[in-house]
Formats: C-alpha cells, sequence, structure tokens
C-alpha cells in the first residue's frame, strides 16, 4: 500500500512540475498572449537571435529582423514572434521598405527567400530577401515599411531607426 502511495505521489508532482513548465516560457505564454513576468516587467529585454535589428511589427504578436549583409548589397529579414524567440512561418508575403538616408530615399522590395538546399521558393517562409547597391554603403537609416501583411493581417505605417531598431515598451 505505501508503495502504491509513493507511487502516486509521484506521478502528481511530475504532473504538477510538466504542468507549469507547459503553460509558459519565461513568464510569457505559448499562445502569444500577454503574460509578462515580474522579470519583464522591470526591463527585460528580447535580443534578435541573428544579432540583426528588431523591428516591431505588432507588439506581442511580431517583430521582423533585419540582418544586414553590407558586403553582398543584402538584406534579410526574418519574420518572428512577439517575444523574438521563435520563426513565424507566413504565406506568400513581400513587402517594401522606405529608407531615408542623409543624400536621399530608397526602397528594398523584399521577397520570399529560397530554400538553400532547392532553391525553390517555398509558400510559407520566416525569411524574406532584398538586395541593393546602396546597402553596401549605408550605415543608418530611418525605416519605414508602409505595410505588410502577416499571417492575413495588414500593418501599415511601421516606423523605426537602423540599427537601432524599435523597443519593447512595456
Amino acid at each position: 500500500m505505501k508503495k502504491l502511495i509513493f507511487a502516486l505521489c509521484g506521478v502528481a508532482l511530475c504532473f504538477a512540475v510538466g504542468c507549469r513548465d507547459s503553460q509558459t516560457d519565461h513568464g510569457h505564454s505559448r499562445d502569444g498572449e500577454n503574460a509578462h513576468s515580474h522579470e519583464t516587467a522591470h526591463g527585460h529585454d528580447h535580443n534578435p537571435p541573428h544579432g540583426g535589428t528588431p523591428v516591431i511589427v505588432a507588439e506581442d504578436k511580431f517583430h521582423l529582423e533585419l540582418v544586414l549583409d553590407a558586403s553582398a548589397g543584402k538584406m534579410q529579414a526574418y519574420v518572428l514572434d512577439g517575444h523574438l524567440e521563435g520563426y513565424v512561418q507566413v504565406p506568400g508575403s513581400s513587402f517594401v521598405l522606405v529608407a531615408k538616408l542623409s543624400g536621399g530615399t530608397e526602397q528594398l522590395a523584399f521577397q520570399r527567400a529560397p530554400e538553400p538546399a532547392s532553391g525553390n521558393v517555398p509558400a510559407k517562409s520566416a525569411l524574406f530577401e532584398a538586395q541593393a547597391d546602396w546597402l553596401k554603403t549605408a550605415k543608418e537609416f530611418d525605416g519605414n515599411i508602409p505595410a505588410i501583411t502577416l499571417n492575413g493581417t495588414t500593418f501599415t505605417n511601421i516606423s523605426f531607426s537602423f540599427p537601432k531598431g524599435s523597443k519593447h515598451v512595456h
């Protein structure tokens, strides 16, 4: 009888610990809702996984991480969740970035990136790319994305500073 009680207590303890861990991750709920921990409420920063520029598209829903390869004149845009922790695969969306430089205004047209192994452009992707010669010399600019559609919702007038990006406001 003691063995049965001990086994049931062990199962209950494992279940309790497992349930707690499955509902949150560092104070953030898995479904993307705003469930910030005490740590987050006091300035916990979310850092982009590739060391790029974080751009808030919709607070706690989507971010773009802009990664510049100046030598190639190429910029990549990763679609990430609201906490910069996971990639978000979105259906065929392209978008334009307007950059205000000291010498004028330039545009970048982002398209879904092809898969490296096959070269095929997937129906859904978290990676978009753009190429332009002016990226080879641009160190900073004020950026604006007039419109971007992510998972069926269109977001407009997304402004940021490159390379600083936009910051979370909690």
